[in-house]
């Protein structure tokens, strides 16, 4: 088992021995996450040594950090020793370094809960308000330290010269060039009147992510189990109806089992974890994005994205709030989980009934429920309606308004709604 010593010791020695992108190491671990004495201050003085725009290499890294150096392990010496077998598995070694630095303050936090258990007069409220937020404090962590100006306009002048960023695709291109190239950290609402689909979305993008970009999502559905989502993406793979797998039994062709069959070997391994719990809170969702981004990062991967079907669902953390208050503190507790952990949170929304009373049936933004804090969190608000015909019957096309999108224009994307195969397209 590799240490947190050996850790460490390879996430200096790929620096010093050339890894180019060091602000991206900086924004996953600080000077702070290093247990052993002296590293932490080298972890610094690469920083700094890399912010003077000088290579960053030992003799470099020694003149900066002075007579520290000589108090290193071996004085001044141990830079020269500190190596890395593979020198671009920098980020994997960064990402081990900062989960260990946070097992040691989950050990101190244990401490500390011993500590208050000895107190007869403590009430169990507050006993779990202080570990909840203790533990809150340790997960918000995620970035140790402010982010240079230097830092931060390499950053920029990196989009200039290659181009901008690119995130991960949709299943669908007219919407991938809509939000600007894909999906990026941030809060993303899919809202509809219920029967429209926005659960299926949601189910086709969270397979999409994990399928095709094989990162881990974790989907919170309070509205589903996770056995009757499993059941629409099967429907949605193997391109049999929904209905028919319900049924079971003589409902089913040989022809429809062998699609089951051929379906159920790719769905296996899919890197998709449901919490389908009915009462969840923030906090809740919270504590389980985090635990699925730890498995990912053991199996090699990440978390690519969190989904929660819905968000007027979602359980309130004080009842005596208003309703809107109640929303607010989910949409921003949504935001800033997007924010720790560096990747979209697509959350389902209701819209209430304002769309269906206008001529068009078209919804507005403040057709959300509870809108103003929604509307306020968001980076990207969807608004789904069922288009009709001249007899006002739906037709399947699905019209996805991005009525607000900090990532492009506000625009239209159609799409045909296959419900009986629990699946969308491009119109």
């Amino acid at each position: 088992m590799v240490s947190a010593d050996e850790y460490e010791r390879s996430l200096l020695g790929a620096v010093l021995r050339g890894y180019p992108d060091v602000p991206a190491l900086s924004r996953i671990v600080s000077g702070a996450d290093f247990g052993r004495s002296g590293h932490g201050a080298i972890w610094d003085a690469c920083l700094t040594v890399h912010a003077t725009g000088d290579k960053v290499e030992p003799m470099a890294v020694m003149e900066v950090m002075g007579k520290t150096a000589h108090r290193l392990p071996g004085g001044a010496a141990y830079l020269t020793e500190l190596d890395a077998d593979v020198i671009v598995k920098a980020p994997h070694y960064a990402s081990k370094v900062r989960e260990l630095a946070i097992r040691r303050q989950v050990q101190g936090l244990g401490i500390r809960c011993q500590q208050m258990l000895e107190d007869p007069d403590l009430a169990v409220d507050d006993l779990l308000s202080r570990i909840r937020k203790w533990a809150d404090e340790i997960q918000a962590e995620q970035r140790t330290g402010a982010t240079t100006v230097d830092a931060a306009l390499e950053q920029v002048l990196r989009i200039a010269e290659d181009g901008a960023a690119i995130g991960a695709s949709s299943p669908w291109l007219d919407l991938t060039e809509a939000l600007g190239g894909g999906w990026f950290a941030g809060l993303y609402v899919v809202a509809a009147r219920p029967g429209v689909g926005k659960t299926l979305m949601l189910e086709n993008i969270s397979t999409d992510m994990a399928r095709r970009h094989h990162k881990f999502v974790a989907f919170a559905s309070l509205e589903m189990t996770a056995e009757e989502i499993t059941q629409r993406t099967l429907a949605y793979t193997a391109k049999v109806e929904l209905s028919k797998i319900r049924a079971g039994g003589s409902k089913l062709s040989p022809q429809n089992w062998e699609a089951i069959q051929e379906a159920s070997g790719r769905m296996v391994g899919t890197r998709v974890r449901y919490d389908d719990r009915p009462s969840q809170t923030i906090d809740h969702i919270r504590a389980f994005a985090w635990e699925t981004r730890q498995e990912a990062l053991r199996a090699g991967s990440e978390l690519g994205m969190v989904c929660v079907d819905y968000l007027q669902f979602m359980e309130a953390r004080d009842r005596r709030l208003s309703r809107q208050q109640q929303v607010g503190d989910m949409s921003r507790g949504l935001k800033r989980l997007s924010k720790e952990l560096g990747v979209p949170v697509v959350a389902g929304a209701q819209l209430n009934r304002g769309g269906s009373q206008r001529a068009d049936g078209t919804p507005l933004l403040t057709d959300l429920r509870e809108a103003g804090d929604i509307e306020q969190d968001a980076d990207v608000v969807m608004l789904m309606h069922e288009e009709v015909d001249a007899e006002k019957t739906p037709t399947g096309t699905i019209d996805v308004h991005l009525a607000k999108n900090r990532h492009g224009a506000q625009k239209h994307v159609k799409f045909q709604r296959w419900g009986h195969y629990s699946r969308m397209e491009a119109a």
